[in-house]
């Protein structure tokens, strides 16, 4: 019997969880290779704004009588092909955060490789439905149904689950270490408000910054090894 593969001493388990060197590991692999996250940050996102711009301006566009009276349903369906782009993008930078955390550079092309296209569309519905009836019932319990779902997408990312599965995965997830991701989120948003201060620019750095350290955030707390490369 072979004997088992060694264990990376720089590999971090769950009882060395810490928010803050999420956050730190986030920087130090974008610091070590930028352009691996930043440029499907950018051109992801500047595709998705020029997706809606593009279909605002065929279908929502004019003003003529037929136009003005199409805006409602037109605008509808745009905001809704717009929403599923987003959620896919959204997939694709978590997938981009789990290959920089497993020690790869993605290809732009592998982002959407590998993972369920519709189950990620089925959660955010389901997730959609629940943080609204949550928000219905006085805002508090949609919030709190926000944060226990929010790694859904990373379960059916990366483990193939399906949406009901994923959604039950992030719960059990997230409410097993509700200190440390709850702490981890203050950190993130005020690493993406400091980004959003600095002119927008700084959120070239900060959204990169803020995938990788949730991608490692994942892996840890799911007792899985994250490279220290």
């Amino acid at each position: 019997m072979p004997p088992p593969p060694p264990t990376d001493p720089g590999t971090p388990g769950p009882e060395t969880y810490s928010p803050t060197e999420a956050i730190g590991y986030g920087w130090r692999k974008f610091r070590a290779s930028p352009g691996t996250l930043l440029v499907p940050v950018l051109v992801l996102g500047v595709g998705l704004i020029l997706l809606s711009a593009l279909l605002q301006s065929i279908l929502v566009g004019g003003s003529d009588l037929a136009s003005m009276r199409s805006m409602g349903p037109m605008s509808v369906l745009v905001n809704m092909v717009t929403t599923i782009a987003a959620q896919l993008v959204s997939a694709a930078l978590i997938k981009a955060g789990l290959e920089v955390v497993d020690g790869r550079r993605p290809g732009l092309g592998e982002l959407f490789a590998g993972w369920d296209k519709v189950q990620v569309l089925i959660a955010a519905l389901l997730i959609g439905v629940l943080e609204t009836i949550g928000i219905l019932l006085c805002i508090i319990p949609g919030l709190i149904v926000a944060f226990l779902v929010q790694f859904t997408m990373y379960f059916i990312v990366d483990r193939g689950s399906s949406a009901t599965q994923a959604i039950k995965e992030s719960f059990s997830m997230t409410s097993a270490n509700v200190a440390n991701i709850l702490l981890f989120f203050v950190l993130a948003f005020l690493v993406t408000l400091l980004g959003a201060l600095a002119c927008f620019v700084g959120l070239l750095v900060a959204v990169p910054v803020v995938i990788v350290a949730q991608a490692y955030t994942f892996r840890v707390l799911q007792r899985q090894p994250v490279s220290q490369a």
